[in-house]
């Protein structure tokens, strides 16, 4: 009993500060309180639904081969989770190469089915010659997504491509701040703390709430100086490998915690002006449908974003990295 008041009060706490950080709109304190239950319920369910494991370095991640039930309100469904921390995608028996996704719930396929999440929609009805790793984790950031391609980048088989999907939260994920830090804290999960040196991400260890930052302005102006950073170094280590790397903007259903519902103008300015490929499908959201009293897409979402991305000008890059066939080299 104790327990669950606290975890009401924990949830009143959250969802005013939220509330009053964020949105005037007349509906925006019905849709944070439902949102943070949902995480709440989420993060605090994370042993029972088995797919996860601590990681000394990115906090938290997939535990390999693993298989677990998820149930909310809104939905009640199954992940699979393959050999390599990914969920699970039927990859061809001699694929063309590797497509790595990055990003976190949106993109994994949160509330959604295996085989209804827009990766998996993607692999078998789009580029059905091409092996898709879809690596999305719930509650990742950029800095988990920075780690991630770095770790790939250095194992025997990089990705031909990277796609970073991206959702403007993820900003308010990449350094300290004290709603993320204590949200995480609730599943007693830590985070991967970093700091700039000479313009790089240094890795400084994990971080829980004792290390907080509690200046707004501090946190915020890092959180974008980071942000951009693990971007630009994603960008240069793939190009190192000859592996391409895109960033994709997703559509967000409703604002974040710490910004506007729309990546910094300044921001991605930035990473266009050092070549990086960014394809904005944030003006897609009036296409979108969404999970009941949730903030993530539905089947029908992950369907609109699936077909969005196989039209645009990702399918083209992956025909310019196919492998010529064995005739033409001979």
């Amino acid at each position: 009993m104790r327990v669950l008041l606290q975890v009401c009060v924990l949830e009143l706490i959250l969802s005013a500060y939220f509330f009053q950080k964020r949105s005037e709109h007349p509906l925006a304190i019905v849709h944070y309180i439902a949102q943070i239950h949902e995480r709440l319920t989420a993060t605090s369910n994370l042993e029972a639904i088995g797919i996860y494991r601590e990681d000394l370095e990115f906090g938290y991640r997939h535990l390999p081969n693993s298989r677990g039930n998820h149930r909310s309100r809104s939905f009640s469904v199954t992940y699979t989770i393959g050999g390599e921390g990914e969920r699970a995608i039927p990859s061809p028996v001699d694929p063309l190469g590797r497509i790595l996704f990055l990003g976190s719930s949106y993109t994994f396929g949160f509330g959604v089915d295996d085989r209804e999440n827009y990766p998996y929609l993607l692999a078998t009805e789009h580029w059905q010659g091409w092996q898709v790793l879809n690596k999305a984790v719930n509650g990742w950031g950029t800095v988990h997504a920075h780690m991630l391609l770095e770790e790939e980048l250095k194992g025997p088989s990089p990705p031909a491509l990277a796609i970073y999907n991206s959702v403007p939260d993820h900003v308010c994920r990449n350094y300290l701040r004290p709603a993320w830090l204590k949200m995480l804290a609730l599943s007693h999960q830590a985070h991967p703390h970093f700091e700039l040196s000479a313009g790089r991400p240094i890795f400084r260890g994990l971080a829980t709430v004792k290390d907080a930052v509690q200046d707004e302005a501090e946190v915020r102006l890092k959180e974008l100086d980071l942000t951009a950073a693990f971007i630009s170094s994603m960008h240069r280590q793939a190009m190192k490998r000859n592996v391409g790397f895109i960033v994709v903007l997703l559509p967000q259903r409703f604002e974040v915690a710490c910004g506007p519902v729309a990546w910094p103008p300044s921001l991605i300015r930035a990473l266009t002006e050092q070549g990086v490929s960014i394809l904005d499908l944030s003006e897609i959201k009036g296409q979108m449908t969404w999970l009941e009293h949730d903030a993530h897409p539905d089947r029908g979402g992950h369907r609109v974003l699936a077909s969005a991305m196989a039209e645009s000008f990702v399918s083209d890059t992956l025909r310019s990295l196919a492998p010529a066939p064995a005739e033409a080299k001979n």
